[in-house]
């Protein structure tokens, strides 16, 4: 009698613990947001005036104006697509081992992306997918508050800030090891760190340092130390806000010829900022940081739609003065730091290690000695959507100077 209580303690046991594990399997795998591998995935898409779809070459999930259609997509031996994120390209899938799928995909010239519960349309008026959802044009309705109020003006302009988009990019919880891509909203200062003063981006250098060496700036620190623990230490400071602040991935790439940067576009920059060749010397390309400053190719997409195929080192011509004039990015500097003054971006010259990339108080991009140029500095960081989320924080407000977007707490 004592071993039959024994055998169906065991067998208990056992049904328990394998019921236990199969539920953790199905959570584990309801919650994964990864690119699913190559065999078991096959990518249709239906491109922008095209009339049906075409098989892509690659695993990776479309990003931008794209919708994912629910009914042709289907898997096969019960697996499930159960979410697509169009910023980061992920998609959230319950798939069994012998399980494949064919996702269908669909470009729209209109969509409406939703930022913590406010609606946006990507239109390419006011808001463009130019890697990543970006406010453009001279537009005036990005502005964000961080204080604790719920409506009117921001109670300090230390807390107000502009939105510059909304992004898929790498984290770190340890600030080293990369994470997944998180739905990321990057915010500028609407101050000049540098009180009128200008900052030069780093300091003179050493036989072990090059002077635009980002990773060592004096110039990183303070923002990630000084400038971030004043912001913090803000009691009008939303509660939300220290905890949604990631040490997210600056990427520390950048042209490597004279002509390439002559040549340089907002596109064309943006491939070299993320190219991990390109720098100089044993200069880092990347590195996880929580502030940092907008990159060359911010600037560049902030500019109406027609000025992509023009080199953002020729905005200062009188013919295409538009690009910088109708720039919220530049018109925003009046504000920031009086007038029209040159501002330091985050990125380095790859071809010497001295000079690194500024926008300049003419509209264009420039290059100065990155220990010499005392410039002005508008710090740059982001906020992480789905913390924000959890904590059942939606984004009120209008978006203007005199009524912000705010985190408001739902209850």
């Amino acid at each position: 009698m004592k071993r039959k209580k024994i055998v169906l303690f065991v067998f208990w046991g056992v049904g328990v613990l394998l019921l236990v594990l199969t539920y953790k399997f199905k959570q584990n795998s309801l919650s994964k947001n990864k690119l699913i591998k190559e065999e078991k995935l096959s990518i249709m898409i239906k491109e922008q005036g095209a009339t049906d779809y075409t098989k892509s070459n690659s695993n990776k999930i479309p990003k931008g104006k794209y919708v994912l259609n629910e009914e042709k997509t289907h898997c096969e031996n019960n697996g499930e697509i159960i979410s697509y994120d169009n910023i980061t390209g992920i998609v959230g899938y319950n798939l069994m081992g012998s399980s494949k799928c064919s996702l269908y995909f669909d470009y729209e010239d209109v969509i409406i992306i939703t930022m913590l519960g406010l609606d946006i349309y990507i239109d390419n008026e006011y808001m463009i997918f130019e890697n990543g959802f970006r406010y453009i044009n001279n537009y005036g309705a990005n502005y964000i508050c961080l204080d604790n109020e719920q409506t009117g003006e921001c109670t300090e302009s230390s807390l107000l800030f502009r939105i510059i988009g909304l992004f898929g990019e790498e984290t770190s919880e340890d600030g080293v090891n990369g994470d997944d891509e998180k739905r990321l909203l990057k915010i500028i200062d609407t101050n000049d760190y540098s009180n009128g003063n200008g900052l030069v981006w780093n300091e003179q250098p050493t036989n072990e340092i090059y002077p635009n060496n980002w990773v060592a700036s004096p110039l990183k620190e303070k923002l990630n130390e000084t400038y971030l623990s004043t912001l913090l230490s803000n009691a009008n400071l939303n509660i939300n806000i220290e905890n949604s602040i990631v040490n997210a991935k600056w990427h520390l790439g950048s042209v490597a010829t004279g002509d390439g940067f002559s040549n340089a576009t907002a596109s064309s920059i943006y491939a070299t900022e993320r190219d991990s060749k390109a720098v100089y010397g044993y200069n880092s390309p990347s590195v996880f940081a929580k502030v940092g400053l907008m990159y060359p190719s911010d600037y560049g997409y902030a500019a109406p739609l027609e000025c992509k195929t023009i080199p953002l080192n020729a905005w200062s011509d009188d013919k295409n003065s538009y690009c910088y004039s109708d720039n919220w990015l530049y018109t925003s500097q009046e504000e920031s730091f009086g007038s029209n003054k040159p501002e330091w971006t985050i990125t380095p010259y790859a071809a010497s290690p001295v000079p690194s990339i500024y926008i300049t108080n003419g509209g264009n991009i420039a290059l100065a000695s990155a220990y010499q140029a005392p410039f002005g500095v508008r710090p740059v960081f982001y906020l992480d959507v789905s913390y924000l989320e959890s904590q059942n924080v939606e984004m009120m407000g209008y978006g203007y100077k005199s009524d912000p977007y705010r985190l408001i707490i739902l209850e």
